[in-house]
């Protein structure tokens, strides 16, 4: 397959392209410099808005994963240029150029406060950040209506959860909490945790994100998809499984949550749909996940 990979220096954008270039697909990125590229892989250095027909007019698939996902950035006007306007410039311009599927990253973001599990079409979406609005704004872009190519038939929204794994060292503060904790505790540094350190979230492997995408290339589906790993652990259950791994004993921090109101506390996916749809089965459970991400780093 010719496929496009948005945002392919990032962490699921980098990690998607390797996979593909690995089966043997033919794979051009965008990138805005300073990226590690796959050196396999064209590269188109440009925004949305700067990708022309001479990048996507032969594609097959485009995946869509550039964005700004800072979900402490409260510039709501910047997020919906980045995250909501320039993602349907992207999609109607590969509708025009004839591109056949197009499978973007969502984010469960989108159900804010809502009661976890979160089920798609059944869980009230009430997004706590400017991310998750800008998110669920694309979600609800009519793609049957203002599509004028069979591509609206074709359009793939993956909800991930909170994605761990090689290759988010560049993201700071973004990082992971699960890649903030294991490089804190490698380096022997304190670890803070908001009390009591009972918040539970949904932690999928990146290796089970990739896989999804995948998966989704080869369907014939189309509509919106979470994409976890259908079960919640606590962060204090986080720590001990890094503890375990590292044969480190750890006494956290433990401290008010700054941004209460704007914080879930809860995250869990329903992955039965996608699991239907496509086949999406996770291989990684938490203390899976962390054993092979710290072998990876290990391995460097």
């Amino acid at each position: 397959m010719r496929c496009l990979v948005t945002g392919g220096g990032g962490f699921i954008g980098g990690n998607l392209a390797k996979r593909l270039l690995d089966e043997g697909h033919e794979v051009t990125v965008t990138a805005m410099g300073g990226e590690t590229i796959d050196p396999r892989a064209k590269v188109t250095y440009c925004g949305l808005r700067g990708i022309d027909r001479f990048a996507t007019s032969d594609k097959d698939v485009v995946f869509h994963q550039a964005a700004n996902n800072d979900t402490l950035c409260q510039d709501e006007v910047e997020m919906m240029r980045i995250n909501y306007e320039d993602s349907v410039y992207l999609l109607t311009r590969a509708s025009e150029w004839g591109v056949k599927k197009f499978i973007y990253a969502s984010s469960c973001a989108v159900y804010g406060s809502s009661p976890a599990p979160y089920v798609e079409g059944i869980t009230e979406e009430n997004p706590l950040n400017a991310y998750g609005r800008s998110k669920l704004r694309f979600d609800q872009y009519d793609f049957f209506k203002r599509l004028p190519t069979d591509l609206r038939k074709n359009v793939i929204g993956l909800r991930y959860s909170n994605v761990y794994g090689p290759g988010e060292d560049h993201k700071g503060h973004r990082m992971s909490m699960i890649g903030q904790m294991i490089r804190k505790v490698m380096k022997g540094q304190p670890i803070k945790l908001f009390k009591w350190g009972l918040q539970r979230r949904d932690w999928v492997y990146i290796d089970d994100v990739v896989n999804a995408n995948m998966l989704a290339m080869q369907s014939d589906a189309s509509g919106i998809f979470n994409i976890g790993c259908g079960c919640a652990y606590k962060f204090i259950e986080v720590l001990s499984a890094i503890a375990k791994e590292t044969y480190s004993v750890i006494e956290p921090e433990f401290i008010d949550c700054p941004f209460a109101d704007a914080y879930q506390d809860y995250t869990e996916c329903c992955i039965e749909k996608a699991k239907a749809a496509f086949g999406y089965v996770p291989e990684y459970d938490l203390y899976q996940g962390i054993k092979k991400y710290l072998m990876a780093l290990r391995n460097r």
